[in-house]
């Protein structure tokens, strides 16, 4: 049997959202938190058939920092069924990209990586979490990475201002040919922002440090999109919820 890690970086600090607690466990509505959405699909796929199909056992870690030790807890009760356990955020690594790479003992051959305050709508019409074939977003990426060493989870848009505040991609032929975190100039040359992804893990460490040059904005690195050659799958809606307005517009927009 296949083991797949499902990797959720829960370190950050809930600045954006002006919050003392985990953001995590935010109540977005009564009797849902932010980071239940990402549970809900690792649920999904636990539950379904594909995965029976594919001989997968799923593992979940929960990268935290110390004092948010109740989100590995919360997560752990969430799913009875799947192996949770959790690691500490390595102040070597930095930022988002650093969080998921302080798992870097606990990788699998396949990752899936969580962003546990967004909340992603896999299907169409009233299906969120699966399509109408049953298919699920862990089991859209696993299916591509066991031919593909990086994947990424793509909504389309043009709109500049999500553009500019998310992580930007250009996509063509189901390959990312341009990336950016919170591109600033050349708005119009993107056409996606990106909501999950996943990796092989020979892949890893250049795909953390692609990324943590992206995010900090160096552009020393960029060369390595060629070499990582990120493949896509897409995703009906993406919202990003670590901010005040977007928790606000999310809830106005009927979504849950």
């Amino acid at each position: 049997m296949n083991r797949v890690t499902i990797i959720l970086p829960c370190a950050g600090e809930g600045k954006r959202l002006g919050l003392k607690g985990p953001k995590e466990l935010f109540e977005i509505y009564p009797g849902k938190k932010l980071i239940d959405y990402s549970l809900e699909h690792i649920k999904a796929f636990n539950n379904s058939r594909e995965r029976d199909e594919m001989d997968v056992r799923i593992g979940v870690i929960t990268v935290i920092k110390p004092g948010k030790e109740n989100v590995f807890h919360y997560v752990s009760e969430r799913l009875p069924t799947v192996d949770v356990n959790y690691v500490m955020f390595n102040n070597y690594f930095r930022e988002w990209p650093g969080s998921v790479y302080s798992a870097n003992m606990e990788f699998s051959d396949i990752n899936i990586v969580l962003l546990p305050d967004s909340f992603i709508k896999f299907g169409s019409d009233d299906l969120i979490y699966s399509d109408t074939n049953g298919e699920t977003l862990i089991g859209k990426a696993i299916r591509i990475l066991f031919e593909e060493n990086v994947v990424f989870g793509i909504t389309k848009c043009t709109e500049s201002n999500m553009i500019s505040t998310l992580g930007a991609v250009r996509v063509e032929k189901n390959k990312i040919t341009k990336f950016k975190d919170k591109p600033t100039e050349n708005i119009d040359q993107y056409n996606g922002i990106w909501g999950a992804y996943g990796f092989r893990e020979c892949a890893a460490r250049s795909l953390y440090e692609f990324l943590i040059d992206s995010v900090e904005k160096s552009g020393k690195k960029e060369h390595m999109l060629k070499e990582l050659a990120p493949s896509v799958f897409f995703i009906d809606t993406y919202h990003d919820l670590g901010t005040v307005d977007s928790v606000e517009k999310f809830i106005s927009s009927g979504s849950n």
